[in-house]
């Protein structure tokens, strides 16, 4: 299938110098409170590269980066792709131990956090998540928990022993000359490995996926659904830590589009700022937008410049969905497919294509295959989705190739679907996997979690159907002998341990034998689903 090739070295040095040419001081990234250019991108990015190889960051090295969607971000994410760092975003969503647990799995070497997330003391937040960490006495760390982990470089004011400095806009450090930085992106390339982007897995363990600087470049200089329009401006709702971020910050520097976003969701908020920086869209899940719609200043307000707000955005049915997962940067479909007449690509699509999900992106395959054989079905027949092409993750950290592709370098996806006319049609899932407002659920993560609050003796957890949300966390769980369970005090449990949409909306208190069962002994999650679903 090939690749595309976008014009220049698909590479961040590459992609910022022609983005500072070509948009200079149009906006990139718009805050309630901060705005940063294309042209200030280019030299706050300077000054934090060059920042991070003084503390010994260089090609390769794995940066960890907590901070919520903004400036900070944006610019933490080019000064390491100038260097060619591996960054390892995580979401500001993590209680304290799973953020201990993902430092551990990326094995990251420096960490880069703010000095306060949502108005709370962010150094708190790291000392309870990394223990011995409030008893070191300098920044040079070595501790068990976090066996890799050597410095957090911490933006903002922070006096703790532990915290390294970053320097920003008004301050300075250790001086690395424009000539070793300037060295120092020639040799970034294509085939670097750029970002690792945490999802949930099949397992507790999550899965860590890594795209390279070419992958990400070359996926986002193409037409791409749920991106915002070239030179224009969108508000976006989607974390930055996740892959519809990212695609969104990939795309936006090649295109000049300026992306208005908030640290943390407020819909009052989000829509002045909407209305300020006049965004043409809204780039975030459904229920986002319902609430911007139900905040009490909606209707008082001018967004006639938003059809997407002010207007019903109709039936799904009558137009080419996309699909898209981390493990491709996104959408692998999309639109109608190459040569298509001009029925295909007018709304209402024909009704023989009616849920269709769009024909593969460019350079894209696909193939359906059963899921027990691994054999190639015929059009029509619903089966595994596989993919394969340039935007696909590179590797999964720590797993072997083996493991994650097949011997002709298909991906397969746990999708269920099937391929009709060029089209491809999306049925389901085939394992368990929970998908809750647009992220990843592992039911084996929450029922180990809900397996080591006192009193409870098994967990069973499960999506089940939510208007708003797609799927919620339900769980049954069966007390140990002589204990009362509550739910309200386990979902508070949990909330300790596990972010919040991971924790159940709904439990369910059961004793064994109201449990249902299938003659095998085991659990009937089908009969466990249909109790939790009335």
């Amino acid at each position: 299938m090939g690749r595309p090739e976008p014009g220049y070295a698909p590479t961040m040095p590459a992609v910022l110098r022609r983005a500072v040419m070509e948009f200079g001081d149009r906006p990139f990234i718009v805050t309630d409170d901060e705005t940063t250019t294309f042209a200030g991108l280019d030299r706050r990015s300077r000054r934090l590269a060059k920042r991070l190889l003084a503390l010994g960051v260089g090609k390769g090295t794995r940066l960890g980066v907590h901070l919520p969607n903004g400036n900070d971000w944006a610019i933490t994410w080019t000064a390491a792709g100038r260097i060619g760092a591996l960054l390892m975003p995580f979401s500001t969503l993590y209680s304290p131990s799973e953020l201990r647990r993902a430092l551990r799995i990326g094995d990251i070497q420096v960490l880069i956090a703010p000095n306060t997330m949502f108005g709370a003391d962010h150094g708190d937040f790291l000392e309870h998540a990394i223990p011995g960490l409030s008893e070191c006495g300098s920044p040079a760390l070595f501790l068990p928990d976090v066996p890799y982990l050597r410095t957090i470089a911490v933006m903002g004011r922070c006096t703790r022993a532990w915290a390294t400095p970053v320097v920003d806009d008004h301050g300075s450090s250790e001086e690395i000359a424009d000539e070793l930085l300037d060295a120092v992106e020639r040799e970034v390339v294509p085939a670097d490995e750029m970002v690792v982007i945490f999802t949930s897995g099949s397992a507790s363990e999550p899965k860590a996926v890594v795209h390279t600087q070419g992958a990400v470049f070359r996926k986002t200089s193409l037409p791409t659904p749920g991106v915002a329009p070239p030179g224009g401006c969108a508000f976006v709702g989607q974390p930055f830590f996740w892959v519809g971020g990212l695609q969104n910050l990939a795309s936006a520097i090649q295109s000049g589009a300026t992306l208005a976003c908030q640290g943390k969701p407020d819909p009052a908020a989000a829509l002045d700022l909407i209305e300020r920086t006049r965004s043409s869209m809204v780039i975030a899940w459904a229920n986002t937008t319902l609430r911007l719609r139900a905040d009490p200043t909606f209707a008082a307000r001018d967004l006639s410049f938003i059809p997407q707000l002010t207007m019903s955005g109709g039936d799904p049915e009558l137009r080419h969905n996309s699909l898209g997962m981390t493990e491709t940067v996104g959408p692998h479909t999309g639109f109608a497919r190459p040569g298509a007449p001009p029925e295909e690509r007018a709304t209402p699509i024909p009704a023989r294509l009616r849920g269709s999900f769009g024909a593969p992106l460019p350079h894209i395959e696909h193939r359906i295959v059963d899921p027990a054989t691994g054999a190639t079905l015929g059009d029509g027949t619903e089966g595994e989705i596989c993919v394969r092409g340039y935007c696909v993750m590179t590797r999964m950290y720590k797993r072997e190739r083996e493991e994650v592709f097949d011997a002709d370098g298909w991906f397969h996806t746990g999708d269920r679907g099937f391929l009709r006319d060029g089209y491809l049609f999306f049925t389901g899932r085939l394992t368990e996997m929970i998908k809750t407002h647009g992220a990843n659920v592992s039911p084996r993560e929450v029922e180990l979690a809900l397996e080591q609050q006192p009193g409870v003796d098994q967990a069973f957890v499960m999506g089940v159907p939510d208007a708003e949300r797609g799927e919620v966390v339900a769980a049954v769980v069966v007390p140990a002998d002589g204990c009362e369970l509550d739910p309200d005090d386990l979902r508070a449990a949990l909330r300790q341990v596990l972010s919040a949409y991971k924790v159940p909306r709904r439990v369910l208190v059961l004793r064994d034998d109201e449990v249902p069962w299938l003659a095998s002994q085991k659990a009937d999650r089908l009969g466990i689903r249909d109790l939790l679903s009335r």
